[in-house]
């Protein structure tokens, strides 16, 4: 595992890994494949049973600190820390008054000409700066049809394919840690654009194809059924990906109607 996914499921920073792993050689060793699979937990109650060493740390190490960070909550001595150390995150959830304040109140299906210009004016009133209650930022949903339907692929079957390892890694780089000490701006982060995704799909149906047709594949053996059910299930994942494509285009039309779409938001889409 990389730095980055161990301080992801440790919740901490991939600098405090690196320091763990530099004073801590003999635990942290690469091991072999055959010993790395002998370790490995065969199931979710094996894994929890057997925690890696960064969980152990969290239950050991911390505790003690946990335990007077609560004790200085409830004495209140002055000269405490300012900042909650516990919950140091400075995003609160949004109350019930702003996020109505904020979601878009039109209908994005509508074809009606006057309430599609009520919409514009709502949205350039909402974006002036003048409206009281206003933050910068509007909810829209752009994914309901006209009879109120969402799309399976974009909602259900999209998000599960993306844990995927072929996909995953398309949306490694857009995500990042706000404690970062060079966190990058939009303009310099990679963004994973529907297109390479279902070029993606593309090319593993192609190589799926190839594979479930080579002729040393003799039919009816163990080998050609996983070859036919890999082609099978790369096409129903290649589906997948043209319809959430294509739903999002529709989402990103709908919206086009009421509001001029910035160009990184619309360079995302295509």
């Amino acid at each position: 595992m990389e730095n980055w996914e161990i301080a992801a499921r440790a919740d901490c920073t991939p600098d405090y890994v690196g320091r763990v792993l530099r004073t801590n050689p003999i635990t942290s060793k690469p091991i072999q494949a055959a010993e790395r699979a002998s370790r490995a937990p065969s199931c979710p109650e094996a894994a929890a049973q057997n925690p890696s060493w960064f969980e152990k740390a969290i239950e050991t190490d911390l505790a003690g600190l946990r335990a007077a960070l609560e004790l200085e909550q409830r004495l209140q001595q002055p000269g405490r820390p300012s900042t909650n150390l516990l919950n140091p995150s400075r995003v609160r959830p949004i109350t019930q008054r702003e996020l109505q304040a904020n979601t878009f109140p039109g209908n994005l299906n509508s074809t009606d000409a006057k309430e599609i210009k009520r919409s514009k004016q709502w949205i350039r009133n909402h974006l002036s700066g003048t409206k009281r209650g206003g933050q910068g930022f509007v909810i829209m949903d752009a994914h309901t049809d006209k009879d109120g339907n969402q799309s399976s692929a974009l909602f259900d079957q999209m998000p599960k394919l993306c844990d995927n390892h072929w996909y995953s890694k398309k949306f490694k780089t857009i995500f990042q840690k706000l404690q970062a000490k060079e966190a990058k701006g939009d303009g310099k982060r990679k963004q994973a654009k529907m297109t390479e995704l279902l070029d993606l799909a593309a090319l593993r149906v192609k190589e799926a194809d190839v594979l479930a047709n080579r002729k040393s594949l003799k039919t009816g053996s163990a080998s050609k059924e996983e070859a036919l059910q890999t082609l099978e299930q790369t096409q129903i994942d290649y589906e997948c990906m043209k319809e959430a494509s294509d739903e999002m285009c529709l989402g990103y039309e709908r919206i086009r109607k009421v509001v001029a779409v910035p160009k990184p938001f619309s360079s995302c889409l295509r």
